[in-house]
């Protein structure tokens, strides 16, 4: 198994100087010294207990008398977790820990959910159902909002404003399926789908491109990774990718300086040594992976 792992993984998690296991409630008296105060996990929504049954919800409610803290300690020992994301905060600063749906329509979505039946039936008042990566179903109510998921999934990975995308499906679906609160609806069901881990909240728009530009640019730190020839490689979304060897010699030049006639040259150069009759495909092959 450690022959499996890479060095830095195993130095981290094995061999880091400053390795000293607490438990929850201990680290956050821990941080109180310091006058910080405990925010939430960022994988909070393990939290919610939100794929048990009733029965288990209202006995670790009685359980936990509403003590917050004492709910993600025993959270943890439920989870049998290991390693938690803390997120901290001044500790003069009230934290809020209730869901907002008003917060939704400020944020920028996205999701990659798959549509049980296809072509979705939009007008009907049935539920919509959906396919996580997981194979989990999650079910939409709402006209407005299986437009909106359908509209989404075909922007993906791009992020869309809840504003630009509800302006959208609203000009998809007559405006008899437009009530005072369908705004609200939309977001209260948009925050369950995120809740369940079927839905991606951002406070900004995407960073990335999925076409490519006339001077194509690559992140400094992709770049960067390639120059050294290590993989993978980390792209904007902040996952792990691994490209061809091809494309890794060409993706330091990818530097926002160069067209495609530069790039042409530049990749004739640096594959000298093979034959090819076809450079300008093998180098829309290289530019289509790396978008």
């Amino acid at each position: 198994q450690l022959q499996a792992m890479q060095d830095n993984y195993l130095y981290h998690d094995f061999l880091e100087a400053e390795n000293h296991p607490v438990y929850f409630h201990q680290f956050v008296q821990h941080i109180v010294q310091h006058r910080l105060a405990y925010v939430t996990d960022i994988e909070f929504r393990h939290y919610l207990m939100l794929s048990f049954l009733p029965q288990v919800v209202k006995a670790m409610e009685e359980l936990f008398q509403g003590d917050f803290f004492k709910k993600e300690q025993y959270m943890d020992f439920f989870y049998n977790r290991t390693l938690r994301r803390s997120l901290l905060c001044h500790k003069n600063i009230r934290v809020k820990r209730e869901l907002d749906w008003k917060i939704v329509p400020d944020l920028y979505l996205a999701t990659a959910l798959q549509a049980e039946q296809v072509p979705i039936d939009w007008p009907s008042y049935e539920p919509g159902q959906f396919k996580k990566a997981d194979g989990e179903i999650v079910t939409v109510k709402h006209s407005l909002t299986k437009a909106a998921i359908f509209h989404l999934t075909e922007q993906y990975p791009q992020r869309l404003s809840f504003k630009k995308l509800y302006q959208y499906v609203s000009r998809q679906l007559p405006k008899n399926y437009q009530t005072s609160n369908s705004r609200e609806i939309v977001a209260k069901e948009f925050l369950y789908l995120y809740c369940h881990e079927a839905l991606e909240f951002y406070t900004e728009p995407s960073s990335f491109v999925t076409t490519l530009s006339h001077y194509p640019t690559a992140s400094p730190l992709a770049r960067w990774l390639a120059k050294q020839g290590q993989q993978p490689l980390i792209n904007l979304r902040c996952e792990f990718i691994n490209l061809s060897s091809t494309a890794i010699i060409l993706l330091p030049h990818l530097n926002g300086k160069h067209d495609r006639q530069a790039l042409l040259g530049i990749l004739k150069q640096l594959m000298k040594n093979q034959e090819t009759k076809a450079w300008s495909i093998v180098l829309d092959e290289i530019l289509f992976e790396i978008v």
